[in-house]
C-alpha cells in the first residue's frame, strides 16, 4: 500500500510492533502526522515495557513497513494497521536495525537460507487451535484464587467434538465470521472446524504463505479471533491446556522449502515417504535440535501440560506418516507439489518469528551436516523431548551453536532469564490439585 493511498483513505494508522514474547502492541498515529518523514524516521517508544530493554536503554523507534498494511475491521474510524521494524541508536544519532527485533531476526534467517543456495524461501501453513467459552474469569488473589469458565456446548460422542456439525457445533457462526475477516486481510484460509475438545475447542487452518508473511498472519488471525469472540460476548483463548483432562491447543506448522520459481524441493517420487534428501536432512536437523527449539516454540509452563500421551499431542522425539503422537508428522494426503511435513510440537504462546527462525536454522544445520532422521544416534533420540520449560531452557543453554547466524548469546541469555522469571511466578503458585492432595496433611 502506498503512502498516498493511506492518506486518502484512512483517518489513522496503527503502528504495530511485536514484543519479545510475541504479543501484538500498537501506537495510533492520526493521518495528519503520518508523513514521509515518519515513514523514514519512525516513531519512538519505551521498549522497557516490551521486554526488549532495561529502562536505562529503552528508547527505540518503530519504522513502518507499508508492504505489511492491513485494514482493521473492528474500528468505526477507518484505520489501517502497519507492522514496523525496530531501530535503535547504539553509538550515535544514526539509527541502526535493532538486532533483537523478531521481524529482523526472521528476515536474517531467510537471508541466511538464500545465502546458502539451498532454497529461496520457506513456506509455512499454520494450524490455529483455540477455545471459545461463554464466560471466563480468574483471580490471583492469594486468599481467593480461582478459575471459572462457562460453556454450555453439549457433551456428545463421548466428548469428542472433531468436525461435529450444527446444531451440536454451536460455534460455527463465530468461526465463519472470524474466517471472513481473516480473508479480508488477504490471509488465505484452508478451512475451519470444531476440534476434538468439548467444550468449545476450535481450529482455523490457514494456507501456505512465505515464512515472514505467515508469522504476520498468525498474529493478525489471533487478533481477529479474540476480537470477534469479545464483540459477540464470548471469550477466546489460545492457551495450550486450558481444561484439565481434555485436548489442548497446539499451533502445528506445515512446511516445505521452495526454489526461486516457487516449486517445492521436498518432493522425491522414488522415496517411500515421497520426501527428497533435502527434506529428510531438514527434518533431521529439527529433530536433533528439538529440545532447544522448544524453548521458543513451547515457551510457557502451560505448554508442557499439553504434551502428554492420550490427547493427540506429540510426546516423542520421532517422525512418522499420519501419526499424531510424533513431534513431526508427514501428512498422507498431501499433493505432490506441496509435499511437506508438519511440526506438531509448538503452540500459540510462542513468538512465531522466533519459532520459525529457530526451525529454519535447525533445518539448515541438518542439511549442512547431512543429519539422517532415521539415525536415532544422530538425532539423539534417547534424550526424548523436554517435559517442562526448565528442561527446554537447559537444552537451549547447551545446544545453541546452530542458531548463531541470527540468535546472539546475549539474546539467548536474555530470553532464558526473562522466561525463567515468568515461569517461576507460575510454578510457585499453589494450584487446586495441590490443595486436593495436601490440604488435610
Amino acid at each position: 500500500m502506498l503512502l498516498k493511498d493511506i492518506r486518502e483513505n484512512f483517518q489513522a494508522v496503527n503502528l504495530e510492533i511485536i514484543d519479545l514474547f510475541g504479543k501484538l502492541r500498537k501506537v495510533t498515529v492520526p493521518i495528519s502526522y503520518f508523513t514521509e518523514e515518519v515513514i523514514k524516521q519512525g516513531v519512538g517508544f519505551d521498549a522497557s515495557n516490551f521486554g526488549y530493554a532495561d529502562v536505562t536503554s529503552s528508547d527505540l523507534v518503530i519504522v513502518p513497513d507499508l508492504s505489511t498494511a492491513w485494514v482493521d475491521p473492528f474500528l468505526q474510524n477507518s484505520t489501517v494497521n502497519v507492522f514496523g521494524t525496530i531501530n535503535h541508536f547504539p553509538n550515535s544519532s544514526k539509527p541502526e536495525p535493532f538486532c533483537f527485533d523478531p521481524h529482523i531476526m526472521l528476515n536474517k534467517a531467510l537471508e541466511y537460507l538464500r545465502k546458502t543456495g539451498i532454497a529461496s524461501d520457506l513456506m509455512i501453513l499454520p494450524e490455529l487451535e483455540f477455545h471459545i467459552f461463554e464466560e471466563f474469569d480468574f483471580s490471583m488473589n492469594p486468599m481467593s484464587s480461582f478459575v471459572d469458565f462457562i460453556e454450555s456446548e453439549t457433551q456428545i460422542n463421548n466428548s469428542k467434538g472433531y468436525h461435529i456439525s450444527r446444531p451440536d457445533d454451536q460455534t460455527f457462526e463465530l468461526r465463519a465470521e472470524m474466517v471472513k475477516l481473516i480473508e479480508q486481510c488477504n490471509i488465505p484460509v484452508k478451512y475451519h472446524h470444531h476440534e476434538v475438545g468439548l467444550p468449545g475447542q476450535q481450529e482455523i487452518e490457514l494456507n501456505f504463505l512465505p515464512a515472514n508473511r505467515a508469522a504476520d498472519a498468525i498474529l493478525i488471525s489471533k487478533f481477529i479471533v479474540r476480537n470477534v469472540a469479545s464483540n459477540e460476548g464470548f471469550f477466546s483463548t489460545f492457551m495450550p491446556k486450558p481444561v484439565y483432562n481434555a485436548p489442548g491447543n497446539g499451533m502445528h506448522m506445515h512446511m516445505y522449502l521452495v526454489d526461486d520459481k516457487g516449486k517445492s524441493i521436498f518432493f522425491n517420487a522414488d522415496h517411500p515417504l515421497k520426501l527428497s534428501k533435502i527434506a529428510l536432512n531438514f527434518m533431521g536437523g529439527i529433530l536433533k535440535h528439538l529440545g532447544s527449539i522448544m524453548a521458543f516454540s513451547n515457551p510457557s509452563t502451560n505448554s508442557y501440560k499439553r504434551l502428554i500421551q492420550g490427547y493427540e499431542a506429540p510426546s516423542s522425539k520421532t517422525f512418522a506418516k499420519s501419526n499424531r503422537n510424533a513431534a513431526i508428522r508427514i501428512p498422507a494426503y498431501t499433493t505432490l507439489e506441496k509435499t511437506r511435513f508438519e511440526y506438531r510440537t509448538g503452540d500459540a504462546t510462542c513468538n512465531p518469528y522466533l519459532t520459525i527462525s529457530a526451525l529454519l536454522l535447525a533445518g539448515i544445520d541438518g542439511l549442512k551436516n547431512n543429519i539422517d532422521p532415521f539415525d536415532d544416534t544422530a538425532i539423539e533420540k534417547e534424550n526424548g523431548i523436554p517435559t517442562n520449560l526448565f528442561d527446554a531452557f537447559k537444552e537451549l543453554e547447551k545446544d545453541n551453536d546452530y542458531l548463531k547466524e541470527v540468535f546472539s548469546i546475549d539474546f539467548i541469555n536474555m530470553w532464558i532469564s526473562k522466561k525463567t522469571k515468568e515461569a517461576f511466578a507460575s510454578v510457585n503458585y499453589p494450584n487446586p490439585a495441590e490443595y486436593d492432595a495436601y490440604i488435610n496433611y
